[in-house]
C-alpha cells in the first residue's frame, strides 16, 4: 500500500510513458502490441524495479506447477503496479494472468483501462475494449458493480477486476484529466469495478 512518503512522491510522477511497443518499455511486444497505450511513469518505474525479481519467481512457480493460473493482486499503489504487472505477463510473457486489484490508483490512460479490461495481450483477450461484460456478478450485500459495460469479463480469458471501499481518496489519484508542463494527460481506470458503498465492515 501507498505507505510511505516516498510512494507519494512517486505518486506524483504523473507524467506518462508510452508503452505501445516493447522498444520503449518492454512493457508489450509483437502483435501484442497496445497502440496508444500511456501509462503512469512512476508506477511504471516501480514495476520495472520488480520485474527482474517477478521473472525470476514465475519461471520458478511454472516450472514446479505447470497447470497452476497465476493471479496478480495488489492493494493502493501497489494494485497500479500489479496491473502494469498483469500487461507485462500477458503481452510479454505469455501468461494469461488473471489481476486482482484492491483500492487501486488509476495506472494508464483509457486506451490502456480499455485494453486490461477487455484481457489484454491474451490468446483470447481482444485487446481493445469490449468484452463481453453482462454486468451479472454475483455480489455481496452492499456492493455495487461499475463500469462492467466496458469488459474484463472474458470468457475463458483472463480476467482483470477491480475492488474500492467507500470513498478512497487513492482510488481517484490521478485525477482524469491534468495538465502538466509537458502537455494534457489524461487516465482512466479498468473495469469491473467492485465497489463496496459502505464499507468492507458489512461483510
Amino acid at each position: 500500500g501507498t505507505s510511505r512518503a516516498w510512494e507519494w512522491m512517486r505518486d506524483l510522477q504523473a507524467g506518462q510513458e508510452d508503452v505501445s511497443s516493447s522498444l520503449s518499455s518492454g512493457l508489450m511486444m509483437g502483435d501484442r502490441r497496445c497502440e496508444g497505450c500511456r501509462v503512469h511513469r512512476g508506477f511504471l518505474a516501480a514495476f520495472r524495479n520488480v520485474r527482474p525479481l517477478l521473472n525470476e519467481t514465475l519461471e520458478t512457480c511454472l516450472r514446479d506447477w505447470p497447470t497452476y493460473r497465476v493471479v496478480v493482486t495488489g492493494h493502493s499503489y501497489g494494485g497500479a503496479v500489479a496491473t502494469l504487472a498483469g500487461a507485462y505477463l500477458r503481452s510479454v510473457a505469455g501468461v494469461e494472468a488473471d489481476v486482482f486489484t484492491y483500492g487501486a490508483p488509476r495506472a494508464g490512460n483509457a486506451v490502456f483501462a480499455e485494453s486490461m479490461s477487455a484481457g489484454m495481450g491474451s490468446r483470447r483477450g481482444s485487446g481493445s475494449g469490449g468484452g463481453s461484460g453482462s454486468g451479472s456478478h454475483r455480489l455481496r450485500k452492499g456492493t455495487k458493480t461499475r463500469g462492467a459495460e466496458n469488459g474484463g469479463e472474458q470468457a475463458g480469458g483472463p480476467v482483470t477486476v477491480r475492488v474500492t471501499n467507500r470513498q478512497d481518496i487513492v482510488t481517484a489519484q490521478p485525477p482524469m484529466y491534468m495538465w502538466l508542463p509537458s502537455g494534457p494527460v489524461e487516465y482512466a481506470h479498468t473495469t469491473p469495478e467492485y465497489w463496496f458503498e459502505h464499507g468492507f465492515g458489512l461483510l
